[in-house]
């Protein structure tokens, strides 16, 4: 995943996969997977390459691993979170749209 370009559709919600040179390599998010996902708006990817979704309109935040396979789900008090980053200790942080972040 270190030598690749993502690009997360929340309208459409797939996360595509390029190489370098623009050449689409495959849809990482597996059709299986995209029961999850309902206007996805961020992603980010952790150190173990998994990536960390902020799933806007379900209200949680999904986590799936570099193969599409979902991994774990938070929704303790997430209500439109439309940002997601981790800080220095691996901790989830997410931002609402009401200005306010969620560690986890």
């Amino acid at each position: 995943t270190r030598d690749s370009i993502f690009v997360l559709s929340h309208q459409n919600p797939f996360l595509y996969t390029f190489n370098y040179n623009l050449t689409q390599l495959h849809n990482t998010v597996c059709d299986s997977i995209r029961q999850h996902l309902k206007c996805p708006f961020s992603f980010i990817i952790d150190g173990n390459d998994n990536f960390i979704v902020s799933n806007y309109s379900n209200n949680n935040i999904v986590i799936f691993n570099n193969t599409g396979r979902l991994l774990h789900t938070l929704t303790d008090s997430i209500s439109r979170p439309f940002g997601v980053s981790l800080n220095s200790n691996g901790g989830i942080i997410v931002v609402r749209n009401n200005n306010r972040l969620l560690i986890f």
